[in-house]
């Protein structure tokens, strides 16, 4: 039994990594997206084996406890304490027509900016099952990948923190640009077989990187 526990717990250890410090720039990758990341910020690193979809990120305003199983997608990271204020990065394909989507809810307003180049209004979002005293505000918007996409940032906070974060927030929905990317298909021995652009607007920066 104490060998079992001593296997359970080395693999619990093995699971939880550290938070790191987020580069500077966002790269959405086929997504064709990017974005300014605020200074002093930090993300959970998926595990080196990890496979999933690429459809967003965690952006932690302050240092989560620690990081733990990585899911799919690759905004799945798993955190504690559920109470660390971050940002939620999240975007995909645009498929559903507008017919058949659900009646969006109605929005409590708390701010307005400027998200992928149109005015728009930050909104309560009462969807997400939050802990006690925590808060989302959401802005989310239509752009052009390769196909139509649409992107949505959440900031979730405490109302204590909520003005100083959300002037964070504001300046991270601010930056979210569309933009042209290159994407380079390789084969088992590292030779290029395809190279495609998607995306508009200025190219990727290359500085950019997916996290």
């Amino acid at each position: 039994m104490l060998a079992l526990a001593g296997l359970a717990a080395a693999a619990i250890a093995a699971a939880e990594t550290r938070p790191r410090s987020a580069p500077s720039l966002f790269n959405a990758g086929e997504y064709a997206l990017t974005f300014h990341v605020p200074k002093g910020a930090t993300y959970c690193p998926h595990p080196q084996n990890w496979v999933g979809t690429n459809h967003g990120t965690r952006i932690f305003l302050k240092p989560p406890g620690r990081c733990v199983d990585a899911d799919d997608p690759s905004i799945v990271q798993g955190f504690a304490p559920h109470t660390t204020p971050r940002i939620e990065v999240y975007y995909w394909y645009d498929v559903l027509p507008d017919q058949e989507r659900a009646p969006a809810p109605a929005c409590r307003p708390v701010a307005s900016t400027t998200f992928l180049g149109r005015s728009t209004l930050v909104c309560r979002d009462a969807d997400w099952d939050l802990p006690r005293g925590m808060i989302a505000l959401t802005v989310s918007g239509k752009y052009e990948a390769d196909v139509a996409a649409e992107a949505a940032v959440t900031l979730i906070t405490t109302s204590e923190r909520q003005e100083r974060d959300l002037a964070t927030f504001l300046a991270v929905v601010r930056s979210v640009r569309p933009c042209r990317q290159t994407m380079i298909s390789k084969d088992l021995a590292g030779r290029t077989v395809s190279t495609e652009h998607i995306g508009h607007g200025p190219v990727c920066p290359s500085a950019g990187r997916w996290f």
